[in-house]
C-alpha cells in the first residue's frame, strides 16, 4: 500500500512539473538549426537545406492515342499524329497511365540532400480488337542524393544562384511482365508497370535569378545496367524470354521561372533525352544470354516534352504544384508501347503535388 501511495505521489508530482514547464516546440515549428528557405521560388536553392524534412504526395495522369515510329531517319520524329499510327495497325488503341507518388527529401548537411520517391501505378490499355487490360501496383522506386556545389545569396534577393549535382538510382520494383505470348503479341494479359532495369542517373543542375525571373537548366546521363523482359514464348513446353536492352540516355533541359508576387510562380521547361541505340535478343542460356544482343538499326534519337507549371507557396513550409506536359517529338525503334521509359507515347500528361516542410 505504501508503495502504491508513493507511486501515485510520484505521478502527480511529475504531471504538476510538466504543467509548470513552458510549451515545447512541436515538429511543425521552425527549429534553430534549419536553413533559411526563401519564400519566392526564384530565390531558392536547388537543395532543401540542413535540417529540413520535406514530405510530399502527388499524382499525374497521361492519356495517349498515338506513339512515335522509327521509320524516319531523322533524329527527331515530329510526324506522328494523334490516332494515325493506331489506325495503321487497325487497333484504335488508347493508353492511360496514372501514377501516385510519395516523396521524402531530407537535408542532412548544409549542402546535401537525400531523396526517395515511391510510385504506385494504375495503367490501362484498350483497343478496337477487344483488348482491355488494367494493372495496379508498385512502380519503380527512385532514391538518391543531391549535393550543392555553389550557392550565391544576394542581400537584396535579386540575383541568387545555385549549382548542384545529383546521383539517382532507379530500382526495378515494378512488375515488368506483360503476360504470355501464345500465338501473337496481341494475347497479352497484363500491362507492364516497370521496365525491369536498374538505372543510374548522374546530373548537374543550375539556377540563376534575375529579379522576378530565374533561368534553370539540367544535364544528365542515364546508364541502364540491365534489360527488360518483353514477352514470354511458349512452344511445346519450351519457354524462353525475349529481352530488350534500352540504350543509355543523355538528358538536357532548359526552363524559365517567372515570379508573380511573393506566393505564385509560373514555369516553362523544354525537356529532352537523346536515346542511344537499343538492342534486343533472347535471354535463354542455350541460345544467347543477350550479352551481345543485336543493335536495332536507326533506334537512336530524341524525345522531347514541353512542360508548363504553376507553384503556390503561401509559406515557406507549404508548396502546391501543378503542371501540364505534352510530348512534342520522339523516336522509337519498334512497337514496345506501352513501356513509357523505353518508348514514350505521344500525349498529354497532367498532375501536381503538395509538399510540406518540417
Amino acid at each position: 500500500m505504501k508503495a502504491m501511495k508513493a507511486a501515485a505521489a510520484f505521478v502527480v508530482a511529475a504531471l504538476a512539473a510538466l504543467a509548470a514547464e513552458p510549451a515545447q516546440a512541436s515538429a511543425f515549428q521552425t527549429h534553430t538549426y534549419q536553413a533559411d528557405l526563401p519564400l519566392r521560388l526564384v530565390e531558392r536553392p536547388l537543395v532543401v537545406g540542413k535540417g529540413v524534412l520535406q514530405l510530399s504526395a502527388g499524382f499525374d495522369w497521361k492519356q495517349s492515342s498515338s506513339y512515335f515510329t522509327g521509320d524516319d531517319d531523322e533524329p527527331w520524329n515530329f510526324g506522328a499524329k494523334e490516332g494515325e499510327d493506331w489506325r495503321s495497325y487497325s487497333n484504335g488503341a488508347t493508353w492511360s497511365y496514372r501514377q501516385f507518388h510519395l516523396d521524402v527529401d531530407w537535408g542532412f548537411t548544409k549542402n546535401s540532400q537525400l531523396f526517395l520517391r515511391i510510385p504506385f501505378v494504375w495503367a490501362h490499355v484498350g483497343n478496337e480488337n477487344g483488348a482491355d487490360l488494367t494493372a495496379w501496383g508498385l512502380g519503380d522506386v527512385r532514391l538518391g542524393v543531391r549535393q550543392q556545389i555553389a550557392r550565391r545569396i544576394d542581400p537584396e534577393g535579386k540575383a541568387n544562384a545555385s549549382l548542384a549535382a545529383g546521383l539517382e538510382l532507379k530500382t526495378p520494383t515494378g512488375n515488368e511482365s506483360p503476360g504470355s505470348y501464345l500465338s501473337s503479341p496481341g494475347n497479352l494479359t497484363y500491362v507492364p508497370i516497370g521496365t525491369g532495369t536498374y538505372n543510374l542517373t548522374l546530373d548537374v543542375l543550375a539556377r540563376q535569378q534575375a529579379g522576378p525571373i530565374a533561368i534553370q537548366g539540367r544535364a544528365g546521363f542515364v546508364a541502364r545496367f540491365s534489360s527488360v523482359v518483353q514477352y514470354l514464348v511458349e512452344d511445346q513446353e519450351n519457354q524462353f524470354n525475349m529481352r530488350v536492352d534500352p540504350g543509355d540516355g543523355i538528358e538536357f533541359d532548359i526552363g524559365v521561372i517567372g515570379q508573380l508576387g511573393p506566393y505564385v510562380a509560373l514555369s516553362l521547361d523544354f525537356q529532352n533525352e537523346y536515346r542511344l541505340p537499343t538492342r534486343q535478343g533472347s535471354t535463354a542460356k542455350h541460345i544467347d544470354p543477350c550479352h551481345g544482343c543485336a543493335e536495332i538499326e536507326g533506334s537512336s534519337g530524341f524525345w522531347s516534352d514541353l512542360r508548363g507549371g504553376v507553384s503556390v507557396s503561401p509559406s515557406n513550409r507549404l508548396q502546391i504544384d501543378g503542371f501540364v506536359a505534352y510530348t512534342l517529338a520522339g523516336k522509337n525503334s519498334t512497337f514496345y508501347w506501352p513501356l513509357e521509359d523505353i518508348s514514350p507515347s505521344r500525349g498529354v500528361t497532367a498532375g501536381g503535388d503538395v509538399a510540406f516542410r518540417f
